[in-house]
């Protein structure tokens, strides 16, 4: 699964936008690689922007076990989203 074009473009979507913990580095491709898969479900779910972030959110509290930000988490679902649509146009 993690070489099909849905599981990169979600990684791609992270790496680029999303950075719970700031490192000021470049990260390895397969960081998020495990959020990946409820994502993916989450988007072929018709999942709400709202749902999305909720889900980064619960993972940067309770895996990352970092603060969280609303609107660093608001923007990557809607660019998630966003990418997603793109996907079939």
């Amino acid at each position: 699964m993690e070489d099909t074009a849905e599981f990169m473009l979600i990684r791609a979507v992270l790496i680029r936008d999303w950075e719970p913990i700031v490192c000021n580095e470049l990260l390895p491709d397969g960081e998020y690689d495990s959020y990946i898969p409820r994502i993916l479900h989450l988007l072929c779910s018709d999942c709400s922007s709202e749902k999305l972030a909720a889900y980064l959110a619960h993972v940067e509290r309770d895996y990352m076990e970092v603060g969280t930000d609303a609107e660093r988490t608001d923007r990557v679902a809607t660019n998630l989203l966003a990418a997603w649509k793109q996907r079939t146009n």
